[in-house]
Order: C-alpha cells, then sequence, then structure tokens
C-alpha cells in the first residue's frame, strides 16, 4: 500500500516537472529528495547531482527557457519502502532558431538525445 502511494508520487512528480507545473513538483517531493542526471555538463550544466526541493523550482525554469521541448520515458521503477528510483531516458528539443554551433563544443553526433528540430 505505501509502496503505491510512493509510486504514485513519483510519477506525478515526473509529470509535474516535465510540464512545468513547480507547485505540483515541489508539493511531491521533501528536502531529502535527491536527484542525478548523467549527461555532458557543457550542454547541461544545470543538471548532475542536486539534493533538496530547492533545486527543483530553478530547473524548470532553466529548462523551459532553454528548450521548445522536453520528453522522458521511464526504463524502470523500483520501490523499496519509502525508497523510490527511477532509469529513464530524457530527450530535450532546441527551438529551430539555435545554432547547435553555438551550444555544444563538439559535433552533436556525440550526443545523442538532442535534436535540433521539433518533436515527433
Amino acid at each position: 500500500m505505501v509502496e503505491a502511494l510512493h509510486r504514485q508520487r513519483v510519477l506525478n512528480f515526473l509529470d509535474a516537472f516535465y510540464c512545468g507545473d513547480t507547485d505540483a513538483a515541489l508539493a511531491c517531493c521533501d528536502d531529502e529528495f535527491d536527484g542525478i542526471t548523467y549527461a555532458p555538463i557543457e550542454i547541461f550544466p544545470h543538471l548532475g547531482h542536486k539534493h533538496g526541493q530547492s533545486w527543483v523550482a530553478e530547473a524548470i525554469r532553466t529548462q523551459q527557457e532553454r528548450y521548445s521541448s522536453r520528453k522522458y520515458e521511464i526504463r524502470f521503477l523500483a520501490i523499496d519502502g519509502a525508497k523510490v528510483a527511477t532509469g529513464m531516458t530524457f530527450r530535450c528539443y532546441f527551438p529551430r532558431s539555435v545554432e547547435l554551433r553555438h551550444v555544444l563544443s563538439r559535433p552533436t553526433r556525440d550526443f545523442a538525445g538532442i535534436h535540433q528540430n521539433s518533436p515527433p
């Protein structure tokens, strides 16, 4: 029963986070929240290991400013009592007006999941 509640809370957080609903995202986590994103920091300086609620609103705002669209796909969800971990794929799309050579210091082929065009 408790595991189902925690599972739903994580799903609600992800939906709110990627929809840009800061208040709903913050309502789903406490200050012991940990987020880890493995990504090149040259492209995603606002990601990496984050702890607590303080970064959530800033991350949502930054991503809304930088990307025309953001999508996620949950690969797995593991629940152990009050602890929940997810493995997911994150895709972001830069606006068409952005020239990637100004954003990236390496060729775009090195970064799968980064697309300049509109999402499918």
